[in-house]
């Protein structure tokens, strides 16, 4: 017998046919396809399974006893790959039970979690999210399934990933209302001067205002570092110090303070924010489900055209 690989899905339904028709011309009028391709299937059969199958009875083929062992286990072979095509199950939000593991960059999670949130509450109460940082690992961790999918600005490394733009992102100041030297501007002076508050952050996008502030040759005063931005918002308010981070994550971290948010003094270059998946899910319904949802809520449509 020759390995599985030999015969495929469609050698298995002409051997049906074959059982049905006792005919090879009828099983390629049936299939709407040439006899001599049918005959190559034969014997592709034959081959693999060590016997004639089907033998030539006046104007009918017809079944061996080993075909006739055969009919049944394929016959129900084939059922049950019919059946599994039709039970794809559709996904219902309203109703499905799912936990999702969303790796969100720093920048992101102020952006990102709230409006999120309330849509799954709102819409599909039964799921869940399960939020990690972006990491120098998260391309790892996606394609190990360790994580179903990535929101941030991140470096590609690994094959097999896919990414969808979303919006473009640049930094800025993030200050309060009523600063002494900070009014209505940020020169360059001012970034020079005054002190700010680092976020080390995870995500790659930190490390893009680094490159920038290098290039600008400037040098400003780290007053706090801080691992995240837990407490930023609170720190800019109370404080005479500045916060350097994504536009989006101060506006939404201003909404509701006295700060005020106000464009960077030197020359940066904006960068792409996306979700990133590996393409084991790519196909799988809920996961589809949450990436349309995700670009619903937060795509740049006006880019998109």
């Amino acid at each position: 017998m020759r390995p599985p690989s030999d015969i495929d899905l469609r050698h298995l339904k002409i051997f049906v046919l074959l059982y049905e028709h006792r005919s090879v011309s009828r099983v390629a009028e049936a299939l709407a396809a040439g006899q001599p391709s049918i005959s190559i299937a034969l014997s592709r059969l034959r081959e693999h399974y060590g016997d004639p199958l089907f033998v030539r009875s006046g104007q009918t083929m017809q079944p061996t006893a080993r075909a006739s062992m055969l009919i049944n286990p394929i016959h129900e072979a084939l059922r049950l790959l019919d059946h599994a095509e039709e039970e794809v199950p559709a996904f219902s939000p309203e109703r499905a039970e799912r936990r999702f593991k969303l790796a969100i960059a720093d920048g992101g999670k102020p952006v990102v979690l709230p409006p999120l949130a309330r849509f799954l509450a709102e819409t599909a109460p039964h799921i869940s999210l399960d939020v990690r940082d972006i990491t120098s690992d998260t391309p790892e961790a996606l394609e190990a399934g360790d994580i179903d999918l990535a929101f941030g600005f991140m470096t590609l490394r690994k094959q097999g990933l896919f990414h969808q733009g979303l919006f473009s992102e640049r930094f800025c100041c993030l200050v309060r209302n009523d600063h002494p030297v900070v009014r209505t501007r940020f020169t360059l002076q001012m970034l020079q001067t005054v002190t700010i508050v680092q976020v080390a952050g995870t995500g790659n996008s930190f490390p893009l205002l680094a490159s920038s502030l290098g290039r600008a040759r400037v040098t400003p005063k780290v007053a706090i570092l801080m691992p995240d931005a837990l407490g930023l918002a609170e720190v800019v308010a109370g404080t005479q110090h500045v916060a350097l981070i994504p536009e989006r994550m101060a506006r939404a971290l201003a909404a509701d303070r006295p700060l005020v948010v106000l464009p960077l003094p030197i020359k940066m270059e904006t960068y792409t924010v996306s979700q990133h998946w590996h393409r084991r899910n790519h196909h799988d319904a809920g996961h589809r489900w949450l990436r349309q949802c995700i670009a619903d809520l937060f795509g740049d449509h006006s880019r998109k055209g």
